[in-house]
């Protein structure tokens, strides 16, 4: 029965980290100066997109939350933003990698560091996320420090 329970365990854990998303932004950004935060990419990004399952970040190729702006019409209602002559939407990207080049441009031309420390710091001092608590919830995302 133990070795039974302990199997089923396995298979889920194993079944949870394989996911073709992930792999796909662990092969790409191994493959660039940021290769030394790779899981704390990998960390940013399952937690703005639950895991690589919400639908709006699935659809639109866009595993980092990346927004743009656009006429109203951009967003699922448009009737709530008619006052507004410009909005700020998520951007839609036609591929993977589309969006993994985008975002290594952000980090390049923002100047985020590849040292580790660093680079969490820069999250801060840069202004990436406006949830002030977002950095405890990237330290505390399962990729974190390892994948």
């Amino acid at each position: 029965m133990i070795k039974y329970i302990i199997f089923i365990l396995l298979f889920f854990t194993l079944s949870a980290n394989a996911n073709p998303i992930k792999e796909e932004m662990i092969i790409y950004f191994s493959k660039t100066e940021y290769k030394k935060v790779v899981d704390i990419i990998i960390s940013i990004s399952a937690l703005e997109s639950a895991h690589w399952t919400n639908k709006a970040h699935v659809t639109k190729n866009n595993f980092f939350s990346i927004k743009e702006t656009r006429v109203a019409t951009c967003c699922n209602n448009p009737n709530i933003y008619k006052d507004c002559k410009r909005i700020t939407c998520m951007a839609n990207f036609n591929s993977l990698h589309e969006s993994f080049n985008y975002f290594l441009d952000f980090l390049r031309k923002r100047g985020y560091s590849v040292n580790r420390d660093q680079f969490l710091k820069d999250l801060v001092s840069k202004n990436y996320a406006e949830d002030e608590r977002f950095i405890i919830k990237v330290k505390r995302m399962r990729y974190f420090n390892g994948l």
